[in-house]
């Protein structure tokens, strides 16, 4: 069956010049606000790719056909004509490498409006990133991936999302663009919280929080996060002295729905169920998975801080009494000791005869009191250094 659009092209055929501008017009002839415009854009496209003009009249009706779609206000239509297009185009990649780049990045658009991460994951991983039909900027790569990674994430495919951020990291030391150096710090610390190295990602947290190129509000989030994953961290020395250096931020109070709690934690105080609770409705979903034993993330955090906490107050204490304070079996409350303290997080020791466990006084308040005399000792003696250094050159 001839079309109205399929008669238009086949009268181009006939003429002998200005092809590209009717072929434009026959496009801006098309009603995108009609029902047909589906299929008045679908023929059009079909008739486009196939015609004998050569690629010089092809690619910038091409371009211009990009733009007309996009500005359809019908999202339903526009996206199912970028779907047909990017497949259509696809077919003829070498010829036409951009514009299928481009289809795709507005594909993407659309998908991520509809929260339709792994599906705006895929589109753009299909474009090209290595040609040998032209040179594919670092930075178009470097941006792509970067999306790539976020809708990864958005999706929660953690292990795919860190495969794609590994691929901008080759190439972020010939990045300029501070906007993309921000979102892939971003990540590479939103990655660490996915993947439960909550300290690692407090710390990264913590440092975009004072980043000079990061939105004052964006600035207050990632200290938000910065709290959170160091509360989530594995109790011990190294989260204690972290802790710390968060606590004494001039601008955690700001923060009163979780500056109670790190305040409560950085006292090394036992912290009860309903306080726990509360925390929990601050959390992603990742914080709040099930572990072993119907255990969550955050449960074992607590238990954890807990369990350290109760070492700061006891000599030792029997494994019934630790079970109750801990809300848990005996043996639970014995196997969470028994991991911390191979691991050099919990001082103390276990004996199994009498069902005791004795701390070892001075736990992890005393390994942060010692860090910190010991930073204050290298400070006196790189002062006593630059004296002598300035001594030295007053005598010559």
């Amino acid at each position: 069956m001839v079309t109205p659009i399929i008669d238009k092209f086949n009268q181009v055929q006939k003429s002998s010049d200005g092809k590209l501008g009717i072929y434009l017009d026959i496009l801006h002839s098309i009603n995108t606000r009609s029902s047909a415009s589906l299929q008045d854009l679908t023929q059009f496209l079909d008739q486009l790719l196939t015609i004998q003009s050569g690629f010089v009249i092809i690619r910038p009706v091409l371009n211009e056909f990009i733009k007309v779609v996009d500005g359809i206000l019908d999202m339903n239509i526009k996206k199912l004509v970028f779907e047909y297009s990017v497949a259509q185009v696809h077919s003829l990649a070498l010829s036409f490498e951009q514009q299928e780049g481009l289809i795709r990045e507005k594909l993407a658009n659309i998908y991520e409006s509809q929260k339709e991460w792994l599906q705006a994951a895929k589109i753009l991983q299909g474009a090209t990133m290595e040609s040998g039909q032209r040179v594919i900027p670092d930075d178009y790569k470097f941006k792509t991936y970067i999306r790539i990674t976020k809708n990864l994430l958005e999706d929660g495919d953690t292990v795919s999302a860190e495969t794609y951020l590994n691929r901008s990291s080759l190439l972020l030391p010939r990045i300029n663009d501070k906007e993309l150096k921000l979102q892939y710090k971003i990540l590479s610390a939103k990655i660490l919280d996915y993947k439960r190295k909550f300290l690692e990602a407090a710390q990264r947290y913590h440092e975009l929080s004072h980043g000079s190129s990061v939105d004052a509000n964006d600035k207050i989030q990632c200290l938000q996060a910065a709290i959170i994953c160091a509360i989530l961290a594995p109790a011990g020395p190294a989260r204690s002295r972290f802790l710390s250096t968060i606590y004494k931020d001039d601008r955690s109070p700001s923060l009163s729905h979780s500056f109670e709690l790190l305040e409560q934690i950085h006292h090394n105080r036992i912290i009860p169920a309903e306080d726990i609770k509360k925390f929990e409705s601050y959390l992603q979903p990742h914080h709040i998975a099930k572990l072993s034993k119907g255990i969550t993330v955050v449960s074992k955090a607590f238990i954890e801080h807990n369990l350290l906490a109760v070492s700061s107050i006891y000599a030792n204490i029997g494994l019934d009494r630790l079970g109750n304070l801990l809300g848990l079996d005996p043996e639970d409350a014995e196997s969470f000791a028994g991991t911390m303290i191979s691991q050099n997080r919990l001082s103390g020791a276990i004996d199994q005869i009498d069902r005791v466990i004795i701390f070892e006084q001075g736990t992890c308040l005393d390994t942060l009191e010692n860090w910190d005399n010991n930073v204050s000792n290298i400070c006196v003696q790189l002062d006593d250094i630059a004296t002598i250094i300035t001594t030295s050159k007053l005598i010559i």
